[in-house]
């Protein structure tokens, strides 16, 4: 029976190609035990993983999964060599740690700006009302923008993610609306929030390309309920919202810092809740 290790090299180099990063990154970990220490089937275990190494240094293709995973970064299919794609790496890998820009450019936008994101080379702010979406200039293209002037519905926040050309909005329903003082003396504001009861907020999932309903959402939007408080009634003080491929959280205060947090974990996809937490949680 032949071994892993007796395989011609371009036969093993194509089937470590099939691993991720984090495999491809345990496979050729090497011990620093000494050998004479060890039982002989440690040893051997120790060899496989030094020539599994060996072997990744050879192929440029196996380095360059290697290296985009232990950079947090993935492969947009661009069809390059992966001997290209490794130089290029390493060159913005560099050029990140000795603050190297190869240019500056300037974007100018206008409006105001309530909440923001910058993900992937996409810079997104909103004013409350309109979201808009600049991807910022780079060494292979010029930067566009996009600017949804009218969404149907106020933003508190959110998040993006351009590769699966989404945005989650967390809709705001507790917009305090401030009255002329001259007019009305004896109120600075009026406000939905009410004490002794729970209320509903809602995540809507759009598109970023057109502002519609994302056509892998299960639903267009989810709701969650902010308890009843007797202290911060059910207003939601802040609010966080990330996404990680099909999984969305939002991370909460209902009053000031010393107030309970809470977090919420969903699969936006199927629109189902998956995890909910309280401050004995976290």
């Amino acid at each position: 029976m032949v071994s892993l290790l007796e395989l011609p090299v371009d036969l093993l180099i194509e089937i470590l190609s099939y691993l991720d990063y984090r495999s491809l990154s345990r496979c050729t970990s090497v011990s620093q035990v000494l050998p004479t220490y060890v039982a002989i089937v440690v040893y051997k275990l120790i060899q496989c993983c030094k020539s599994l190494f060996s072997t990744t240094l050879e192929s440029s293709h196996l380095l360059y999964t290697l290296e985009l995973g232990l950079n947090v970064m993935k492969d947009t299919g661009s069809g390059k060599p992966h001997a290209e794609l490794l130089r290029l790496l390493r060159e913005r890998r560099t050029a990140w740690e000795d603050l190297n820009w190869r240019s500056l450019s300037i974007t100018r936008m206008s409006g105001d700006c309530q909440a923001y994101e910058l993900v992937a080379g996409v810079f997104s702010k909103s004013d409350g009302e309109e979201l808009s979406l600049h991807w910022l200039p780079s060494s292979t293209s010029d930067g566009r923008a996009i600017v949804h002037q009218s969404l149907g519905l106020s933003i508190r926040d959110f998040a993006i993610d351009t590769t699966q050309d989404l945005v989650v909005i967390l809709e705001d329903d507790f917009r305090l609306v401030f009255l002329d003082l001259s007019k009305s003396p004896t109120q600075e504001f009026a406000s939905p929030v009410v004490w002794g009861q729970s209320r509903l907020v809602r995540l809507h999932f759009r598109t970023v390309s057109d502002n519609k309903i994302h056509p892998q959402a299960h639903k267009p939007f989810v709701d969650f309920e902010i308890p009843r408080d007797p202290i911060n009634s059910n207003r939601l003080w802040s609010a966080e919202i990330q996404l990680a491929e099909h999984v969305l959280a939002l991370f909460m205060f209902k009053g000031p810092a010393e107030s309970e947090p809470r977090a919420l974990i969903w699969d936006w996809k199927d629109s189902e809740l998956i995890f909910v937490s309280s401050s004995r949680h976290l």
